[in-house]
């Protein structure tokens, strides 16, 4: 028969210490599954400044849970471990939901869900559809990959949007756009996105999943920095979503920014799931390292010197005076940080506390404040976030460089014909295209009569063998010159 041993970790969920490290035994073998979530089902809601230990677990080694607790796996690595170790220990799933009474094996989330220590704890870094419909999928299959196909057609619009995250099979493609020139209604079109969806309005939405999808779109969140377009409406209608972003939609007024503080309180919440949750912790190191670094290694080593050797002590309740503290000693760092940093940061964070399997993600030209180094990494980093969260972007913009990101499969673009705006996919490989040829298709304007290039076709040779002469100009200007003289010019 299985028994376990568990070792405490000494992590606070809002007065619950109740995490632990979770192994099996078997037939003299000790295995790691990872970590864990125990308590009793009976405890009441914590009182102010109570604190609740298990005591009677603490490093102990048992059988079998007391009838009246329960427990949960902190992330879906723990599910992958029983998935992989039950090849070898086939009564491991059995023992985890009747001797340890996993809720999700025993399929009991929704008895638990308005519980205090399922608030304050169980959920902290996943919601209960997680534990309804992925955690189960991982356990039964192994499989943490999902694949959705999903069709949206519209009245006032000409043509659909189709998302096959299965259409492209070497480059990542949970992340869709659509781009277009400005006042062709791609903000609108975001919002109408939300509505329907957040309105399950599937007929009218062709919303279709394929055989190898598990379930639906569960949540949406909209993310955009602009200070210009007003989505008070959208989000007042939204069901089951969240806005992340710099206007506060909670003020009786229709543009009123978030202070300073409210953005780092919000931060310090971010931090604090993602400090609480190894593989997130784990994601962000990967984003630092491999991303961040090769973009704006100032900004990844503020990230790791600052926000992150912050003192979120463990035995400290989640406190006003806490947040305060960290919000006086982050506001004069973070005075030192550009706009489009101070915006990257927040981003990332806010992505991975908040990014979770079949969420749907509307993102509102994120390229604003943001460099062409800045978008490219910013791209490179939702690659990152969405396809390991089997989860959806799709992003509004007028950049050619996020197009260069992205398979063809995964753009469309608005273009409006007379009183009409279509929707159409793009018609031409993008993914690592020539800034260039991707403006001069997606918005009939080539460069080479427009910028620099107009200036330099309206010189004589003379004025041209001048400009050639100089060395400060560059190495695009000289092929143009060159062939202009070898031409015969004017």
């Amino acid at each position: 028969m299985i028994s376990f041993e568990t070792r405490h970790i000494s992590w606070n969920d809002y007065g619950y210490y109740i995490h632990y490290d979770l192994f099996f035994i078997k037939d003299r073998t000790r295995i790691e599954l990872g970590r864990v979530l125990i308590i009793d089902s009976t405890t009441t809601e914590l009182k102010e400044n109570e604190v609740h230990y298990n005591n009677e677990l603490l490093l102990r080694s048992f059988t079998s849970l007391p009838q009246s607790y329960v427990s949960v796996g902190h992330t879906s690595e723990y599910y992958s471990n029983i998935y992989k170790h039950s090849k070898n220990f086939p009564d491991l799933k059995d023992a985890i939901r009747e001797q340890l009474h996993d809720i999700v094996l025993s399929q009991t989330v929704d008895e638990y869900s308005r519980s205090s220590f399922f608030i304050s704890s169980f959920s902290r870094n996943k919601s209960s559809y997680v534990m309804k419909n992925s955690y189960p999928r991982i356990v039964s299959t192994g499989k943490e990959r999902k694949e959705y196909c999903l069709k949206f057609s519209f009245d006032e619009f000409e043509g659909g949007l189709n998302f096959n995250t299965g259409e492209s099979e070497h480059i990542s493609n949970n992340v869709f756009a659509v781009i277009g020139n400005n006042g062709v209604g791609k903000t609108r079109l975001l919002q109408k996105v939300i509505t329907k969806v957040s309105e399950a309005d599937f007929n009218e939405l062709e919303y279709n999943f394929t055989e190898k999808d598990y379930g639906s779109i569960n949540k949406i969140l909209l993310l955009t920095m602009s200070t210009f377009d007003n989505h008070k409406h959208t989000i007042s209608n939204l069901k089951n979503g969240k806005y992340i972003g710099i206007i506060d939609y909670d003020s009786e007024r229709d543009t009123t920014f978030k202070s300073s503080e409210k953005l780092l309180k919000e931060l310090y919440g971010y931090i604090k799931i993602i400090k609480s949750n190894h593989l997130m912790e784990t994601e962000l190191n990967t984003i630092l390292e491999e991303q961040i670094s090769c973009f704006d290694p100032y900004l990844k080593e503020f990230i790791n010197n600052k926000v992150l050797s912050y003192n979120f002590n463990g035995q400290e309740l989640e406190s006003e005076a806490s947040i305060s503290e960290f919000q006086k000693e982050m506001k004069t760092d973070f005075s030192k940080l550009s706009s489009g940093q101070t915006n990257m940061l927040y981003m990332v964070f806010s992505l991975i506390a908040t990014v979770e399997e079949d969420m749907f993600v509307v993102i509102d030209e994120p390229e604003l404040y943001l460099h062409p180094p800045y978008i490219m990494g910013y791209i490179n980093l939702l690659n990152y976030i969405f396809d390991r969260r089997n989860a959806i972007a799709f992003i509004a913009t007028h950049s050619p460089i996020i197009i260069q990101q992205l398979p063809s499969e995964s753009v469309y673009e608005m273009k409006r014909y007379n009183e009409k705006i279509k929707i159409t996919p793009i018609d031409f490989p993008c993914y690592g295209e020539s800034i260039s040829i991707i403006t001069e298709k997606i918005f009939n304007v080539s460069l080479g009569i427009s910028g620099f290039y107009k200036d330099l076709e309206a010189k004589t040779d003379e004025e041209l063998s001048e400009v050639y002469a100089e060395s400060n100009i560059g190495i695009e200007a000289k092929i143009f010159i060159k062939s202009r003289l070898r031409s015969g010019g004017k």
